[in-house]
Protein backbone atom coordinates (compact mmCIF):
# COMPACT_ATOMS: atom_id res chain seq x y z
CA UNK A 1 0.00 0.00 0.00
CA UNK A 2 0.88 3.57 -0.17
CA UNK A 3 0.37 6.02 2.20
CA UNK A 4 -0.08 9.69 1.59
CA UNK A 5 2.96 10.90 1.46
CA UNK A 6 3.56 8.49 -1.51
CA UNK A 7 5.75 5.58 1.00
CA UNK A 8 5.27 1.87 0.13
CA UNK A 9 4.20 0.48 3.50
CA UNK A 10 4.32 -3.33 1.94
CA UNK A 11 6.96 -5.53 2.48
CA UNK A 12 9.53 -6.34 0.39
CA UNK A 13 8.19 -9.93 0.14
CA UNK A 14 4.95 -8.83 -0.83
CA UNK A 15 3.50 -9.91 -4.40
CA UNK A 16 0.63 -8.51 -5.06
CA UNK A 17 0.02 -4.72 -5.84
CA UNK A 18 -2.30 -2.69 -3.94
CA UNK A 19 -4.30 0.47 -4.76
CA UNK A 20 -2.49 3.97 -3.73
CA UNK A 21 -4.10 5.08 -0.70
CA UNK A 22 -4.00 8.26 1.26
CA UNK A 23 -6.04 7.46 3.85
CA UNK A 24 -8.38 9.99 5.37
CA UNK A 25 -6.14 12.57 5.76
CA UNK A 26 -7.29 16.42 6.48
CA UNK A 27 -5.44 17.21 3.40
CA UNK A 28 -7.98 19.03 0.92
CA UNK A 29 -7.54 18.45 -2.86
CA UNK A 30 -7.12 21.81 -4.57
CA UNK A 31 -10.74 22.33 -6.65
CA UNK A 32 -11.87 19.63 -5.28
CA UNK A 33 -15.92 20.09 -3.67
CA UNK A 34 -16.37 18.52 -0.04
CA UNK A 35 -18.40 16.00 -2.14
CA UNK A 36 -15.84 15.00 -4.69
CA UNK A 37 -13.79 14.43 -1.87
CA UNK A 38 -16.21 12.40 -0.13
CA UNK A 39 -16.71 9.95 -2.74
CA UNK A 40 -13.14 9.71 -3.25
CA UNK A 41 -12.25 8.70 0.02
CA UNK A 42 -15.60 6.43 -0.20
CA UNK A 43 -13.88 4.81 -3.34
CA UNK A 44 -10.39 4.24 -1.71
CA UNK A 45 -12.03 2.61 1.20
CA UNK A 46 -13.73 0.11 -1.34
CA UNK A 47 -10.68 -0.34 -3.17
CA UNK A 48 -8.91 -1.21 0.45
CA UNK A 49 -11.52 -3.32 1.60
CA UNK A 50 -11.31 -5.62 -1.92
CA UNK A 51 -7.49 -5.50 -1.71
CA UNK A 52 -8.34 -6.87 2.39
CA UNK A 53 -10.55 -9.52 0.89
CA UNK A 54 -8.51 -10.80 -1.66
CA UNK A 55 -5.52 -10.79 -0.31
CA UNK A 56 -6.21 -11.10 3.42
CA UNK A 57 -3.10 -8.43 4.53
CA UNK A 58 -3.03 -8.16 8.00
CA UNK A 59 -1.25 -4.76 7.10
CA UNK A 60 -4.22 -3.61 4.82
CA UNK A 61 -6.95 -4.84 7.81
CA UNK A 62 -4.48 -2.38 10.27
CA UNK A 63 -3.91 0.02 7.78
CA UNK A 64 -8.20 0.13 7.36
CA UNK A 65 -8.65 0.61 11.19
CA UNK A 66 -5.80 3.23 11.61
CA UNK A 67 -7.84 5.15 8.88
CA UNK A 68 -11.37 4.72 10.66
CA UNK A 69 -10.13 5.89 14.05
CA UNK A 70 -8.75 9.19 12.74
CA UNK A 71 -11.43 10.22 11.05
CA UNK A 72 -13.62 9.24 14.59
CA UNK A 73 -10.83 11.24 15.62
CA UNK A 74 -11.28 14.29 13.58
CA UNK A 75 -14.95 14.08 13.31
CA UNK A 76 -14.66 14.48 17.10
CA UNK A 77 -12.52 17.91 17.55
CA UNK A 78 -15.41 20.61 16.90
CA UNK A 79 -17.15 18.66 20.01
CA UNK A 80 -14.24 18.78 22.09
CA UNK A 81 -13.23 22.30 21.42
CA UNK A 82 -16.80 23.51 21.67
CA UNK A 83 -16.85 25.94 24.78
CA UNK A 84 -19.96 27.47 24.47
CA UNK A 85 -21.89 25.28 27.34
CA UNK A 86 -19.12 26.09 30.01
CA UNK A 87 -20.25 27.90 32.93
CA UNK A 88 -19.10 31.67 33.73
CA UNK A 89 -16.89 30.37 36.76
CA UNK A 90 -14.87 28.00 34.14
CA UNK A 91 -13.61 30.97 32.43
CA UNK A 92 -12.49 32.42 35.69
CA UNK A 93 -11.03 30.07 36.78
CA UNK A 94 -8.49 29.16 33.57
CA UNK A 95 -8.80 32.26 31.97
Amino acid sequence: MVDAAGNDSRSPRSTHSSPPAIGTCTCRIPGASTAARRRFLAALDTLNRQDQDEFGDPETATRIAQYEMAYRMQASVPQLTDLSDEPESTFERYG
